[in-house]
């Protein structure tokens, strides 16, 4: 889908769908703005942080050189390992969970012993979501 969000909105919150009929479940690809932050500057990105379900895209229009497209435009959803695939009623993948919340291991979630860089190191699983969305 394309939304064309008017000048005066302050914020668009949308969804796809449910998964699974649950709502407080986090698998959803996110688009995050910070307006007006850091001496007036605005700030977006794409986040698969603990999930994803859409591709997503943002490209500005009308904007500064310094401003830039971003998106996730692959189906992650197509290269899930089987473990954090989430399903649909009729069998279909509809999300694919980040290993974090799948395993809720330390080591997935950099906690514990695993929270600083020297031992926090990729996954095979979070290597499928970077292959997908640099």
């Amino acid at each position: 889908h394309k939304w064309e969000v008017p000048e005066f909105h302050s914020g668009l919150w949308t969804r796809s769908d449910y998964i699974n009929g649950a709502d407080a479940i986090p698998l959803a690809s996110v688009i995050e703005f910070t307006l007006a932050t850091n001496v007036g500057q605005d700030f977006y990105d794409v986040r698969l942080f603990d999930g994803f379900n859409l591709p997503l895209s943002i490209t500005p229009q009308g904007r500064p050189a310094s401003c830039s497209a971003t998106s996730c435009a692959a189906n992650v959803n197509a290269a899930s390992h089987p473990e954090l695939q989430v399903k649909g009623s009729d069998g279909r993948t509809i999300a694919c969970k980040r290993e974090c919340l799948a395993f809720n291991q330390p080591q997935y979630c950099c906690t514990s012993t695993y929270n600083i860089p020297s031992t926090c190191h990729p996954t095979q699983y979070s290597k499928i979501f970077k292959s997908q969305c640099p």
